[in-house]
């Protein structure tokens, strides 16, 4: 039988960094530099390329009622799936129509309570693992447009353990999606 019951108390705080930049500046850096026109980057219009960057810092705490909640391990634990910290970064291409547009994706998180420890067994973490995503899309025509994803390019291990002990790990796979839409509008 599965029961729930209200924490006694909760808390999640914390700060959220956000920052985006155009790279036209590089134009200048590359024309100059001898080691950036040695890589042709001198030819690349900086201008139609941009980066996006994204830190959260994240304080969470929850308190159980010991008369209510004495077969969970812990009665102070932080909150259930909220990792210390997640980071995000971007590196997005766009043309200056509009018909093509490309983004690097980068995601990593910290470890996270999966699973609420009970009857003294310790709770269940998901371990920090990174995350590398591609998308490209490009226009058609006025209406039509094709787009590819490929997911999780690194392909890391994904482990999960209870009191320093791994108790499941695997990797999520590649993915590669394909798809043509059409928007009239």
């Amino acid at each position: 039988m599965l029961t729930l019951e209200n924490a006694q108390s909760a808390t999640n705080q914390g700060v959220e960094l956000d920052g985006y930049t155009q790279l036209g500046f590089v134009n200048g850096w590359a024309k100059q530099l001898t080691p950036m026109r040695w890589l042709g980057m001198d030819k690349i219009d900086w201008n139609n390329w941009n980066l996006a960057a994204n830190y959260a810092y994240i304080s969470s705490d929850v308190t159980l009622d010991p008369a209510k909640s004495g077969f969970n391990t812990n009665l102070s634990r932080a909150l259930e799936g909220q990792s210390s910290y997640i980071v995000n970064l971007q590196l997005g291409y766009q043309a200056a129509d509009g018909g093509r547009e490309a983004n690097l994706l980068f995601n990593t998180s910290g470890q996270r309570i999966v699973q609420v420890g009970v009857a003294g067994l310790p709770d269940v973490f998901e371990q920090p693992f990174c995350q590398l995503d591609f998308t490209f899309k490009q226009r058609l025509g006025d209406d039509w447009s094709v787009r590819l994803k490929l997911r999780n390019l690194l392909d890391p291990k994904v482990e999960f353990t209870q009191g320093g002990e791994t108790t499941r790990a695997f990797r999520k796979g590649r993915e590669i999606a394909l798809s043509f839409e059409w928007s009239p509008f």
